[in-house]
């Protein structure tokens, strides 16, 4: 009977394996191409509809993160939830004449934030740019980076104090009437709804996200389309999240190297949140079984272990959650409860169990 239990465990052990093989070719499928959209600068847009995952107030934290490309000495906007007509309530991310600018309006000059960049960065190179607000209206709370480099401002307006939601759309590369359009090249757009630290935009930046991370309510890949060709078919910005965000692209030519599908420049590269390596090289018949059920997860899960152990939850970022004991006590059985989404790794602290289990919490 021990023989056979060891066989099922080392079955077990081997499919799990299996399982991340196949689940990392996948996500290697998934991001061989590295498209970019190229917006004429004239009218070109990606409008998405008013969502409330998009809405943000006066008091919440939020990001923006984009790749760009441009030449611009104008305004030209990279992510808009504001209204083009007075008082322009909402917010936007944008390039002013070079400067990285950013908006958040209840109404315009009076009450509102308007900062942007010492630095120029219109030099027809791809450029990585982050605008993080921490839901205080206070425009020397709001931190700006580009490349990973948090940046000096110059703030014009500081005198935010109403609400700033609203029900307009948003728009990638133009307010959602086309204003403001976007002369150049956008990828890899992401929208937060917690303030990013510093670690985690230059950590994430350069490679690309799964759509389940905690706290990303729309993230677009632009890794549609076939570059330079007739992708006349293909008018919808996908959206990864859950929040099902899409983007309708309106008055793109959609052939040739202009107003369309075109390969991207953006240093980008990989999935930043790689599946746990699963180690089988040293399995023995002393290796203790551990499953997870179920997994994928919404956040609740319940894990057991064939025999007593100390475990690390470890996120994506490598960092420790939680330590978990599985024994005689808790009869080597843990449940987790609203585990926020993302990919986790279960580490076991134990010399001859080197099986690492990964963890999927989708909600």
């Amino acid at each position: 009977m021990r023989k056979k239990q060891d066989q099922f465990a080392k079955f077990i052990k081997l499919n799990q394996f299996l399982l991340f093989v196949l689940t990392l070719t996948f996500y290697e499928k998934s991001f061989s191409q590295n498209n970019a959209l190229n917006f004429d600068g004239i009218d070109d847009n990606a409008i998405i509809n008013h969502h409330p995952s998009l809405d943000f107030s006066i008091n919440s934290s939020f990001s923006i993160e984009a790749w760009f490309k441009t030449s611009s000495l104008g305004s030209v906007c990279l992510f808009s939830k504001m209204a083009n007509s007075p008082p322009h309530r909402g917010y936007e991310l944008y390039s002013d004449g070079g400067n990285i600018a950013f908006l958040m309006i209840n109404t315009w000059t009076t009450n509102c934030i308007w900062l942007k960049t010492v630095n120029v960065f219109n030099d027809g190179l791809w450029h990585h740019c982050a605008v993080v607000y921490k839901g205080t209206p206070n425009a020397s709370n709001v931190d700006v980076y580009v490349d990973g480099v948090i940046q000096l401002i110059t703030i014009t307006y500081n005198s935010l104090t109403g609400p700033t939601n609203t029900s307009n759309n948003a728009g990638i590369g133009a307010r959602d009437n086309s204003s403001y359009a976007f002369a150049g090249s956008i990828d890899e757009v992401r929208v937060w709804n917690k303030a990013l630290v510093s670690a985690e935009i230059i950590n994430n930046k350069n490679c690309h996200l799964l759509g389940n991370e905690g706290g990303l309510v729309a993230y677009y890949n632009f890794n549609q389309g076939i570059a330079g060709a007739n992708n006349f078919s293909v008018t919808n910005l996908i959206d990864l999240t859950l929040n099902n965000n899409i983007g309708t692209l309106t008055s793109f030519g959609l052939n040739g190297p202009v107003s369309n599908w075109v390969t991207s420049g953006a240093n980008i590269s990989g999935n930043c949140s790689q599946p746990v390596n699963i180690d089988v090289s040293n399995l023995s018949d002393q290796v203790p079984l551990l499953t997870v059920f179920p997994n994928p997860n919404n956040g609740s899960f319940i894990l057991r272990a064939s025999e007593d152990i100390d475990l690390q939850l470890i996120n994506e970022m490598g960092q420790e959650i939680q330590i978990i004991q599985l024994n005689e006590i808790n009869k080597r059985m843990f449940q987790f409860k609203d585990l926020s989404p993302g990919i986790y790794c279960l580490k076991p602290n134990s010399s001859h169990f080197n099986v690492q289990v990964k963890v999927i919490c989708i909600r």
